[in-house]
């Protein structure tokens, strides 16, 4: 799969003012990447899992195959201000650290 390398080459990403996080829950197909630092730059057949959770809060189990081997990684994602949007989150893949998930 071929793309961009670098962020400068995509321009400004727009989001959405609101996400309806139980409609966005299941399983998500890649078919491209925005460079970031949870993926492995030559990953491919990735997929992302979601899950709401009682809290509000969702799940989030990513798989792709690097060099013909299973990468899994599991995340907690949260919007910090329900009130304002659900379309910009945070993502953690190891508490206490997080990042802009959009």
């Amino acid at each position: 799969m071929g793309g961009s390398s670098s962020k400068e080459d995509l321009g400004p990403l727009e989001v959405v003012g609101h996400v309806d996080l139980e409609k966005f829950s299941g399983m998500w197909y890649e078919c491209g990447k925005y460079p970031n630092p949870f993926q492995a730059k030559d990953g491919e057949y990735g997929t992302a899992t979601y899950a709401l959770n009682d809290d509000g809060t969702m799940h989030a189990i990513y798989v792709e195959f690097v060099r013909g081997r299973k990468k899994t990684a599991n995340a907690k994602l949260w919007a910090p201000d329900k009130e304002e949007s659900t379309s910009k989150l945070r993502i953690s893949f190891l508490w206490p650290f997080s990042m802009n998930y959009w």
